[in-house]
């Protein structure tokens, strides 16, 4: 916050709530935009999504985290999900992880060190696996997917968690019965309600039009 700073952009009213405890004007706050990479603002078909990365028909489980690869529970209970789900991994830089998932013979396991359009991987999953971080949340609900959280960082990472799970489409799971049971309810039963009741725009017509009403104001 600076007193030079003409417009705060958040991504929910909550955000705008805390802005104007700490003495920023209503006016001055836009809520409910975020910045959203290109490739989340486009719509795919399931059936070309699948095709192209070799995916059967059962719901698929998005593992993502960040470069470190980190994901909690995964190697005990990786021989449940396989039968179940399309599990797909992005494991980064842990090789170890690899070399373990490597060894399981199964084509519902694919790994990727990375994958350049990760909005095609979250559009066709039933749920993501990964941690709280901002970008990671603003697209998954972006896209309406439910969030699965194994493991957050204090301070922002634990303000996004608390968020979401209040609303109901994510989970904060501390061991493997818990990362079982929310992985049940939000991508096998699929009970996540139909109405996803949080909402956010991409930020760049909002952008278009503050830079308008600036220039504008100014001449």
């Amino acid at each position: 916050m600076h007193k030079c700073v003409d417009k705060y952009v958040v991504a929910h009213d909550e955000g705008k709530r805390d802005l104007v405890n700490f003495g920023i004007g209503e006016g001055k706050i836009i809520s409910g935009f975020v910045s959203l990479r290109e490739g989340f603002l486009q719509d795919f078909s399931e059936e070309h999504l699948r095709e192209k990365n070799s995916l059967d028909t059962r719901p698929c489980l998005l593992f993502m985290s960040s470069s470190r690869g980190r994901f909690p529970h995964i190697r005990e209970t990786i021989h449940r999900l396989k039968d179940h789900f399309n599990i797909l991994i992005i494991y980064g830089r842990n090789k170890k992880l690899k070399r373990t998932l490597d060894g399981i013979d199964s084509v519902s396991i694919k790994l990727f060190p990375f994958y350049e359009n990760i909005w095609e991987l979250v559009s066709v999953s039933s749920a993501i696996i990964t941690k709280p971080g901002g970008q990671t949340v603003f697209e998954g609900i972006y896209k309406k997917k439910p969030l699965v959280f194994t493991h957050y960082m204090p301070g922002q990472e634990r303000a996004n968690m608390d968020l979401v799970t209040k609303y109901g489409v994510a989970k904060f799971v501390k061991n493997q019965r818990q990362f079982m049971e929310a992985i049940a309810e939000f991508a096998y039963s699929r009970t996540l309600p139909l109405h996803y009741p949080i909402e956010f725009k991409d930020i760049r017509r909002v952008l278009r039009e503050v830079i308008h009403e600036t220039m504008t104001d100014n001449g």
